[in-house]
């Protein structure tokens, strides 16, 4: 959908030749990719590449009056989920999201990474440095759930 929706309506926007903006949706869950909804994590990591692609292109362009954005909430009580979770004490309300995205986008945030009520920004900034290390130190699979790597991660984070 993310493809097909640019692929749609970028060419569009930018031919109209005013300021306009992608905001395209992301998920922590598509970048800290906790174990338990790899489908649900696959969707929402697809999203980051598209955006930054895009965001590129656009850059590429001279005084291209549109610029590319993706937001990344953490949980967030929807609509579509409302009925499914009872106020799960870490939900993000929906207000709660746009405020935090009206605030990045004026201060021109590609990445709009959203505080969640029990992760902090900065603790979302160490889980992803740390998946990262997964690749880059040749750590096992999803080593921040794996019982050698407890101590270390924990360390890691507390820093």
């Amino acid at each position: 959908v993310v493809i097909h929706s640019a692929q749609a309506f970028v060419p569009a926007l930018i031919k109209q030749d005013k300021p306009a903006m992608v905001i395209n949706t992301g998920s922590t869950q598509g970048i800290t990719n906790p174990p338990e909804s790899p489908a649900y994590n696959l969707t929402r990591a697809g999203v980051r590449p598209v955006t930054e692609s895009l965001a590129r292109e656009q850059r590429e362009l001279n005084d291209c009056p549109v610029s590319t954005h993706l937001i990344i909430p953490g949980f967030t009580c929807t609509g579509m989920i409302g009925g499914l979770y009872r106020n799960p004490p870490n939900r993000v309300d929906t207000n709660q999201v746009v405020d935090y995205m009206i605030e990045a986008l004026s201060r021109g945030d590609v990445y709009i990474l959203c505080p969640n009520n029990d992760v902090t920004t900065e603790m979302d900034h160490r889980r992803i440095q740390w998946n990262v290390g997964d690749i880059v130190e040749n750590r096992p699979a999803l080593s921040r759930w794996h019982i050698d790597y407890a101590g270390e991660y924990q360390q890691f984070i507390d820093l």
